[in-house]
């Protein structure tokens, strides 16, 4: 087990982003990770008609926040327990 945040340490911090249904809006909260230079490890959505919660395990959860309040996002930092599955235990479809 890696001990690397957001790497499967198994103390890990999640980014939880409640973001409306509209087109578009996923691609920017996207894009302000990115232009922040936040590097996402694991993304998840859980959806209904009109609005979203996307999951977001990242390399600095603290930046990450700060990047999404400045871009009017709503989001919080909570812990998780990970783990990092080696890719050599996946059976990938052939």
């Amino acid at each position: 087990m890696s001990s690397t945040p957001g790497r499967g340490s198994g103390n890990d911090q999640q980014n939880t982003v409640f973001l409306e249904n509209q087109k578009g809006r996923l691609s920017a909260l996207c894009r302000t990770l990115g232009d922040s230079g936040v590097n996402m490890h694991a993304l998840t959505i859980t959806e209904s008609a009109d609005y979203g919660l996307v999951r977001i395990v990242c390399d600095d959860p603290d930046k990450a926040k700060a990047a999404l309040d400045e871009a009017d996002f709503r989001s919080t930092i909570s812990r998780v327990s990970a783990i990092q599955i080696p890719t050599s235990l996946v059976a990938w479809p052939t």
